[in-house]
């Protein structure tokens, strides 16, 4: 064994020194080749310092014969209409040809130069006598002596100089020549393969160092990026105030430390019904006010406002707090907002010793459902409010009721149209409840989610929708799942194993709040043949860095995104972001809640290749016919009618 391992180790010795002879002899060759360029690229140089001296030296020889030919037609003129103008312009023209004789001189670069410059400046100061002759004879009037200095002086003068000029302006025009054909000729002669192996040397060098600290400046900045985003993800994104996700965390921080709150629970009066009769614009606008309102009277009493969602709000205020003068203040700032006014019913809890945060939010929801139900503004909890069922109780019931009863949920299918061949590649489910309740679809799937049933009505709307038979072969279903029930496990979802025909949707939030489990989660999925979706992109919670991590199959495009997209050129330049990432990375970019003709041309423009909405196809019960509500204009005209809006955007 020794002898075997003593004869590897010389082996191994003469590799490495093999190895480093080769790259010794690289560096040489390397250098070498370096070498040969530097010194051609020195000739080159050379050759371009000569052509820059020559053409400036010719360019100054043509200022000299400009300024002669000044000189001569000034004289002509003066000659023959004698004027103190003239006289004075000629003056001026042969003072600017001594000017441009004296540059000559200074800059010639050799005796010859230098004594053609000063043969010049001789016969310039020949010139000058001769002028001042044919001053004297027009002062005199003496027409003989002014036609004689003319033809027989200042004329062949005048000439030599111009053919002295010339000459000079010539040599140095071919100097400049040849000097040219000299750089050419090195820059032929210079190895292409010489200056890229020794700068590839170098480069790479260099590139392998700056890659190692790019990646650890990445790696730190895409930390401090999934902070700030985790931060933003505990925001409201319509108020700005800080989200559930906070208030559970402050609240249970806050009972840990045996910290005494008072919980005021505030509800907007008659959402529903501004959403109904006015859009949910006006919604928007009394929940931002009511959020404001809020956010006041918390800063007056350094307490911190939340909203829970829908239309609930928190202010978690400190014990020695009087609650009903912050309830009547709250009541007051409602009233200072500006019209429409939001009105608000406010629910006091207070905590006490061994209350958990869940009793402490059940008592303040108590207080609020039955001050709903007396119409009374502000309401204390007191154990007599138990003595009947609660809202919760009942909200529960319901939910409870609508898991237990078939066909309680009913699936309907929005078409999903490729935006080119206007064929349905896809459908949507979303899900419908009975209307006698009154709940919207997304207000059960929270009070499923407030009373822990999220995951089981998530998972009977997804059975419902899978039961519908007849659907068209060739297109797939998307349907929508929340992270808890996605990290519920196979067995409570009880999907197929075959997934192929399947579109999972996940929400562009999960991808921040939610960590490693879900892509867990979401790569099982994918391996039973799943598409995985993400969805609501571009509602500002996750960044590129987090699609690049579940490297999604389709990127649906928030609505908020879309709408108006073709008179906000903004707008367009995210959804561009998004479709340059798809590009990149083999996704599909899918654009929801398309309603206008406007937003299809410039969606389509931009690169979407699937899209949904109202003026595509409303969700129906049915599988509806394969052909979009309205007649999709040539792609060709759309773009151009797409452009055309959005330069009138811009402008």
């Amino acid at each position: 064994m020794g002898t075997h391992a003593d004869g590897r180790r010389p082996l191994g010795a003469l590799r490495e020194a093999a190895s480093l002879a080769g790259v010794g002899a690289t560096i040489v060759a390397m250098l070498c080749l370096s070498a040969f360029a530097w010194t051609t690229i020195r000739t080159a140089a050379s050759a371009t310092d000569r052509v820059h001296d020559a053409t400036a030296a010719a360019a100054r020889y043509d200022s000299a014969a400009g300024a002669v030919e000044r000189v001569q037609t000034i004289e002509t003129r003066y000659a023959f209409s004698p004027s103190s103008g003239a006289a004075a312009a000629l003056g001026r023209a042969q003072r600017a040809l001594v000017g441009s004789i004296a540059a000559l001189q200074a800059h010639a670069p050799s005796a010859a130069d230098r004594a053609a410059a000063t043969r010049l400046a001789t016969e310039d100061r020949v010139l000058d006598a001769t002028l001042r002759r044919l001053h004297a004879a027009v002062a005199h009037h003496d027409a003989g002596t002014v036609g004689g200095l003319e033809t027989g002086r200042l004329h062949p003068l005048i000439q030599h100089m111009r053919r002295l000029i010339g000459h000079e302006r010539g040599s140095y025009i071919r100097s400049a020549s040849t000097n040219m054909a000299t750089s050419g000729s090195a820059g032929s002669r210079l190895s292409m393969v010489a200056i890229i192996t020794a700068l590839l040397g170098v480069a790479t060098s260099i590139a392998v160092l700056r890659m190692v600290r790019l990646r650890r400046r990445l790696g730190a900045a895409h930390r401090r990026e999934l902070e700030r985003l985790r931060t933003a993800a505990l925001r409201d994104g319509l108020t700005g105030l800080p989200n559930h996700r906070c208030f559970h965390e402050d609240l249970r921080e806050a009972i840990a430390d045996s910290h005494g709150r008072h919980l005021l629970l505030v509800d907007v009066d008659g959402l529903k019904d501004t959403n109904d009769g006015h859009g949910h614009k006006a919604g928007d606008e009394l929940l931002v006010k009511l959020g404001t309102a809020l956010d006041q009277v918390g800063a007056a009493h350094d307490a911190a406002a939340y909203r829970l969602g829908g239309d609930e709000f928190v202010l978690l205020v400190d014990a020695g707090d009087d609650s009903d003068r912050v309830a009547a203040e709250i009541h007051a700032a409602c009233g200072r907002s500006t019209a429409p006014q939001p009105s608000a019913t406010v629910a006091v809890a207070s905590w006490e010793d061994g209350l958990t945060a869940e009793e402490l939010i059940r008592r303040a929801d108590v207080a609020l459902t039955t001050a709903k139900v007396d119409r009374a503004p502000s309401r204390h909890y007191s154990v007599h409010l138990e003595s009947g069922p609660t809202q919760a109780d009942i909200e529960r019931a319901q939910l409870l009721a609508i898991l237990d009863t078939p066909g309680a949920i009913t699936p309907v299918f929005q078409p999903i149209f490729d935006l080119r061949s206007q064929e349905v590649v896809g459908y949507e489910a979303l899900s419908r409840f009975p209307a006698e309740v009154g709940y919207s679809p997304q207000e059960w799937f929270d009070l499923a989610r407030k009373h822990g049933l999220a995951v089981e009505l998530e998972a009977a709307a997804v059975h419902a929708a899978l039961a519908v038979p007849g659907r068209p072969d060739g297109v797939s279903l998307a349907l929508n799942l929340s992270p808890e029930a996605l990290l519920s496990g196979r067995e409570t979802l009880n999907l197929p194993e075959d997934l192929s025909a399947i579109t999972v949707e996940v929400t562009e939030n999960a991808l921040v709040t939610e960590g490693p489990e879900l892509e867990l989660a979401l790569q099982d999925l994918r391996a039973r043949g799943a598409r995985i979706a993400v969805d609501d992109a571009g509602v500002g919670y996750a960044g590129f860095a987090q699609l690049v991590r579940v490297r999604p199959d389709v990127v649906k495009l928030d609505r908020s995104l879309v709408e108006n997209v073709n008179v906000q050129p903004t707008k367009a330049a995210v959804i561009k972001a998004f479709v340059g990432f798809a590009q990149d990375t083999g996704a599909l970019i899918c654009a929801e809640g398309i309603e206008t003709a406007g937003e299809l041309r410039v969606v389509r423009l931009l690169g979407s290749a699937t899209g949904q909405g109202f003026l595509l196809g409303r969700p129906d019960t049915d599988w509806v016919p394969a052909q979009p509500a309205v007649q999709l204009p040539a792609p060709r005209q759309t773009e151009s009618a797409g452009l055309l809006e959005l330069r009138r955007a811009a402008s």
